[in-house]
């Protein structure tokens, strides 16, 4: 899946002439952590996604492949461990709880 996904972005670098290497989408691959069973691959992607938004890695201009996986494993670890898929569910849930009450 990832390999599809980074080449449509490359399609689309290519195909803007006006991307500057400010703009263009860049990918890089490492290792995440992975759920040890069937069902929690969404909220382990979920979690791969807010590990690495973080400002500290979004604001480095060059980012190594060991500092993302660092970050990673540290967000799985500070989010419960074991727990991880319990809390993150519960977060997610919080969220949409929230966003449900302003909405109203």
């Amino acid at each position: 899946v990832s390999a599809k996904i980074c080449q449509a972005f490359s399609l689309h670098n290519d195909n803007n002439a006006a991307a500057t290497p400010s703009n263009k989408v860049t990918f890089t691959h490492c290792s995440t952590p992975q759920q040890n069973n069937g069902h929690d691959c969404g909220i382990f992607a979920l979690g791969a996604a807010e590990a690495l938004s973080g400002p500290s890695l979004w604001l480095a201009h060059k980012i190594a492949v060991q500092d993302m996986e660092n970050a990673l494993m540290s967000f799985v670890d500070a989010s419960g461990g074991a727990e991880f898929a319990k809390r993150m569910r519960q977060k997610i849930g919080g969220d949409i709880r929230k966003l449900a009450a302003t909405t109203q």
